[in-house]
């Protein structure tokens, strides 16, 4: 039975099956080298590990069909297209397309103390999941990380049938997914990933950070340009890759504050999950030893000044009144009947 106070599900055995299954799928094609051979690209795609993850994912969520296909794209990338077949017409269309809104999105959803479902019977929901090469067979994310990003994805539609779609959805749409990982247990391994694609560098800033003077020059420009960028793109939906990794950990925290009625060993995991993220968030603000003049400029920043940052400002504002931590937990408990608004 799901504790009343708290919306956390973690590592469950159906969403743990399909990272076994990403596992052996990678561990099966990785010597071929399918980055390099497009040989290899094209007998993967058809290998029935793939229909495999499908029915686990249609099973774990609810979903009436999935389809999942790798492109052939080197990049760390990957989304999901939610869509409906329309009975009448045999057409399909994009669930995300608003002219097809319906409502009482939330009487199709399903809780259950393995994780939410989608009610297939009552909404046949189907949903096309693609992945980058790069995301699967790239040394830049682990497996647990890319489930971290499949999560996340899947997230987006859940979303939709669960919170307020309004001018305001897009941040609460991304808050949102990355909640949904987190309920999963994937918390510390999407701030993983996102602290891995935050520390992206070229190959000649890496140089240039180790040379005297020109360290300094960088570490301002890295400064001056994320400034610049959140200034330019604040009107941008996704939240900076140090602004989720926070969230985590305010999840996390809230999770394991809130929770009055949990076993000890839910309870291990969700610290361990809190402390996984923290490890991630002091690797955005906190100095170590090997990092050079510019890497220390940078996390001083970010420790001291990047929340002053106009656009994070907005944002977190936004969030905090649209789609805070507490309002999407209140979101999943009034799914169980849980704070129903009072009538009188």
């Amino acid at each position: 039975m799901i504790s009343l106070n708290e919306v956390y599900f973690g590592k469950t055995n159906d969403v743990l099956k399909i990272e076994d299954l990403f596992i052996k799928f990678k561990t099966k094609y990785a010597k071929d080298k399918p980055l390099k051979s497009f040989n290899s690209y094209i007998k993967l795609s058809k290998d029935k590990t793939l229909r495999d993850i499908e029915q686990c994912i249609e099973n774990t969520f609810g979903f009436n069909g999935v389809i999942l296909t790798i492109n052939p794209d080197p990049t760390l990338n990957a989304y999901t297209i939610p869509f409906i077949l329309d009975r009448k017409t045999g057409k399909a269309y994009d669930f995300n397309d608003t002219a097809h809104d319906v409502k009482n999105f939330k009487n199709y959803v399903i809780m259950t103390e393995r994780g939410c479902k989608i009610d297939k019977k009552k909404f046949p929901l189907n949903i096309l999941i693609c992945l980058n090469l790069g995301a699967v067979f790239g040394s830049a994310i682990t497996i647990p990380e890319l489930m971290s990003f499949l999560l996340h994805e899947i997230g987006h539609t859940f979303s939709k049938l669960i919170m307020y779609k309004g001018t305001k959805y897009g941040l609460v749409d991304e808050k949102f997914a990355d909640q949904f990982a987190g309920m999963y247990g994937y918390g510390a391994e999407l701030s993983s990933a996102f602290n891995k694609l935050g520390n992206t560098e070229a190959s000649i800033t890496k140089t240039l950070k180790q040379v005297p003077v020109f360290n300094i020059v960088v570490g301002l420009g890295k400064i001056l340009y994320d400034i610049n960028y959140k200034f330019w793109t604040m009107g941008d939906v996704h939240p900076t890759d140090i602004a989720r990794v926070r969230y985590q950990v305010e999840q996390m925290e809230l999770e394991l504050k809130e929770s009055k009625e949990i076993n000890p060993k839910m309870k291990k995991e969700m610290q361990a999950q809190l402390e996984g993220c923290k490890e991630q968030l002091d690797k955005f603000e906190t100095v170590a030893d090997e990092d050079t003049v510019a890497d220390r400029m940078f996390k001083f920043y970010n420790r001291n000044l990047e929340k002053l940052n106009l656009g994070e400002i907005i944002n977190d504002k936004t969030i905090e009144a649209y789609g805070s931590t507490a309002m999407i937990n209140q979101a999943f408990q009034a799914l169980l009947g849980i704070n129903k608004p009072k009538k009188g």
